[in-house]
């Protein structure tokens, strides 16, 4: 009976150093892995604002992305997928704006703490990355809230991030969707916002 009694404070040691172990090895694995964008969970969001005070919110419904286990996020857009739920203005936006018939994609590249891709709290961070769109790469600033959602984390802006379509190179096309409109004005900056549920690569 002592002997039993000796014994289990070593037991229960062992089990806990087993546990501990396992933990470690688990986000060991995690922080070594690559992720994926869940499209049908997450969402890339842009707003417009015309004749001075008349704001409506715009979409892309088909886009990808990836982040690898260094934390190097790229998102790439598909253009011509752009929503603003009007179709002859989406067709505007493609032809004078986007110009899809020779630059069809934009990309977003951007670099995240690795570490945050092991996060079991929701956490916030700043992050620098650039946009190429049209041809033309522009940098950026933005506030992200990474949070864990089951086996998946969702990465999304804590505030839009403030876009000016003079240094995205679109001014002149925003010009000529006003002068077909025949808007007042359209405002020259565009806050952009994106949610974006992340999940492992298998």
């Amino acid at each position: 009976m002592l002997r039993h009694s000796l014994l289990k404070p070593f037991v229960a040691v062992a089990f806990i150093a087993l546990a501990a172990c396992s933990s470690d090895e688990q986000t060991q694995e995690k922080a070594q892995t690559n992720w994926s964008v869940v499209k049908s969970q997450s969402e890339i969001k842009f707003s417009s604002t015309k004749n001075g005070d008349i704001k409506e919110e715009h979409s892309f419904a088909n886009f990808e992305g990836d982040i690898s286990s260094h934390g190097e996020v790229i998102v790439t857009i598909d253009l011509s997928s752009v929503d603003t739920n009007i179709e002859i203005r989406d067709e505007r936006l493609q032809k004078h704006v986007f110009n899809t018939e020779q630059t069809p994609n934009a990309v977003i590249n951007a670099d995240i703490d690795p570490e945050l891709l092991t996060t079991k709290k929701e956490t916030t961070t700043s992050v620098n990355g650039t946009l190429t769109l049209v041809g033309k790469t522009s940098e950026f600033q933005a506030n992200l809230v990474v949070a864990p959602s089951k086996n998946n984390l969702v990465v999304k802006t804590q505030q839009p991030i403030m876009l000016s379509v003079k240094d995205l190179g679109i001014k002149q096309g925003i010009d000529k969707l006003q002068e077909i409109a025949g808007l007042q004005s359209i405002s020259d900056e565009v806050p952009v916002t994106l949610s974006l549920t992340i999940k492992p690569k298998k």
